[in-house]
């Protein structure tokens, strides 16, 4: 590096020994500039975090499933609900959890069984089903579902005796006799497909 000056200007005594310095291949030492240190630490921060988050997903152990992480119910109307959203998803398995968790902590909750009796004719275990339905009018004697659905339950079972009882209570309470027999019917006409 060469260094231009014009003839016959001063130079102080600092200037020299940094031109020999620079000359002889001598570093000089970089004054201390806050900004400068601080973009430093800045960059350095965020790679190291980008790194690490980066390990952290490549490291973290796999979930046993992809479900969502759903809260823990806190009494049983609360799993009732969650129940209902599971049996939705198509989860039975999970809802007839929440449903029975539901009836071990309220067992005088009518929807809980009627909503565990539901899950168990989706199921197809008929008998458990027609056991809920059985409760939840116990509990409930009008209930028009678990008349209608315990119907459901006795014609896939082949008891139609007790599924026409259900009917003509249902029908007593108001629902379309029309409507429910047709149902009836397809009920009857599935247990005869191979």
């Amino acid at each position: 590096m060469r260094f231009f000056r014009k003839k016959n200007e001063p130079v102080d005594l600092a200037t020299l020994i940094a031109e020999k310095e620079t000359r002889e291949g001598k570093t000089r030492p970089v004054a201390w500039r806050p900004l400068f240190v601080i973009g430093s630490i800045t960059v350095l921060f965020i790679f190291v975090f980008s790194c690490g988050t980066f390990l952290f997903f490549i490291v973290a152990p796999d979930t046993p499933d992809d479900r969502p992480f759903v809260p823990q119910p806190q009494n049983a109307d609360e799993y009732i609900f969650r129940g209902i959203d599971f049996a939705d998803q198509g989860d039975l398995q999970r809802a007839l959890a929440d449903f029975t968790a539901a009836v071990e902590l309220k067992p005088g909750l009518d929807r809980a069984y009627y909503n565990r009796g539901v899950t168990y004719n989706k199921l197809k275990r008929y008998v458990e089903a027609v056991q809920d339905f059985n409760i939840t009018l116990d509990l409930r004697k009008t209930h028009e579902g678990a008349l209608i659905n315990r119907a459901f339950a006795y014609t896939l079972l082949g008891q139609d005796t007790e599924a026409e009882a259900d009917v003509i209570r249902a029908i007593e309470l108001g629902v379309d006799e029309e409507e429910l027999r047709a149902r009836i019917e397809g009920a009857r006409l599935s247990l005869d497909l191979p």
